[in-house]
């Protein structure tokens, strides 16, 4: 899956302000391997602004859009702030209406040569649970011991968030599927091969006509609010969410998971409430562990 990326670049008296979207999850997914530096925000989770404020944008396929968006409202509540640039990989389209600053479409392959070493995780460079709570990624972190405890958590973050992707959505449908449940089990049992994961995977990505892993054949042609746009933005989200979940799962190819690539997905699949309330009654059971003689 191709993604598409676009970055604005914001000036005020207190320094610039880099931010970025992509044509995925509403310009909020970040890939796993993906490592934004510090200095750079994700537009959809700035908390300078409202929480939910670019819901409207879910579905998505032109980041240029979110950005202006988000660099419209910024300057709203950022005083003397303005717009310098917006860059984007959106190939033969123009600056978003109104935008006063410059504009640039390039490329994806000339984009990747404007590094010359893929990014990585390290202390000018953040992971993506990290990007979207801070303070959430810590706690994670410090859950993550290694070991038997890392095992632990990973299994029963796992399995509480996939227990809520058995509940119908609001499309009536459910996240998860059969094939699912018993690549897990597998997991669970010491089971897992090299052989079955590929199934897994190839399966994966065909499933559903290969709508969960690439959601984009479902997104809204304009993200207005009429019934229509509406009613394909929910099977959207729901096709994005699923994928979500089959990216947990996958999560299990390594043993132990990073807790934060479980926790990270699980939010983006719609269940941030479910993974932090878990992450809390983990937190509290060690801590009674702990207290024990």
């Amino acid at each position: 899956m191709l993604v598409l990326w676009a970055v604005v670049v914001l000036r005020s008296p207190v320094g610039t302000h880099i931010a970025v979207a992509n044509n995925v999850g509403g310009g909020a997914y970040l890939p796993t391997t993906v490592y934004l530096p510090s200095t750079v925000r994700l537009a959809v989770s700035d908390p300078a602004l409202p929480l939910g404020w670019a819901d409207v944008w879910m579905g998505c396929q032109f980041p240029s859009k979110i950005v202006a968006d988000y660099a419209d409202r910024l300057t709203k509540v950022v005083a003397d702030a303005s717009v310098s640039a917006l860059a984007t990989t959106e190939m033969w389209t123009d600056p978003p209406h109104d935008f006063a600053g410059d504009f640039a479409a390039i490329d994806h392959r000339d984009a990747l040569r404007l590094v010359n070493v893929a990014p990585k995780l390290d202390a000018a460079q953040q992971h993506r649970l990290a990007v979207i709570d801070p303070g959430l990624y810590q706690r994670v972190n410090g859950l993550d011991r290694g070991g038997n405890i890392s095992a632990w958590a990973a299994a029963t973050l796992t399995r509480i968030v996939f227990e809520e992707a058995m509940k119908p959505d609001d499309t009536g449908a459910l996240l998860v599927e059969q094939a699912d449940g018993q690549m897990l089990e597998a997991v669970s049992g010491g089971a897992a091969t090299a052989t079955m994961w590929g199934a897994y995977d190839r399966a994966a990505a065909q499933r559903h006509g290969g709508a969960a892993m690439w959601p984009d054949q479902h997104a809204p042609r304009d993200n207005d609010d009429s019934d229509v746009t509406r009613a394909i933005t929910l099977w959207y989200t729901h096709y994005y969410r699923m994928g979500r979940m089959i990216e947990l799962i996958q999560c299990w190819k390594a043993e132990p998971p990073r807790l934060a690539e479980i926790a990270y997905c699980g939010i983006r699949a719609g269940f941030g409430a479910t993974v932090v309330t878990t992450i809390a009654a983990m937190e509290q059971h060690l801590a009674q562990e702990r207290r024990r003689p």
